[in-house]
């Protein structure tokens, strides 16, 4: 059984790919945010509910990254997410 929270984007958001670059609005403050390609994806993955254990595989299975690599990295990815009201967790 999985535990640890689930992640989701955050409300009050509009995303769109502009030159190959996805980019992120957040409505409320008026910000954007341009997002890499591994968090762009993660940003797509995420418009459901995820875990970290469920992020974790489909980073592994879509980059070319170890699962120890993969699963550090998107700590630090949902964290600043989170920071960022791109997302938010359902403990």
């Amino acid at each position: 059984m999985e535990t640890g929270p689930t992640y989701v984007v955050g409300t009050s958001l509009v995303a769109n790919e502009i030159d190959g670059e996805t980019v992120v609005l957040n409505l409320g403050t008026g910000q954007y945010h341009g997002l890499n390609p591994v968090a762009a994806s993660v940003w797509s993955w995420i418009q459901e509910p995820r875990s970290l254990d469920e992020l974790t595989a489909l980073v592994v299975s879509e980059f070319d990254v170890d699962e120890g690599r993969a699963r550090t990295d998107l700590e630090a990815l949902l964290v600043d997410l989170v920071e960022r009201n791109l997302a938010v967790t359902d403990p």
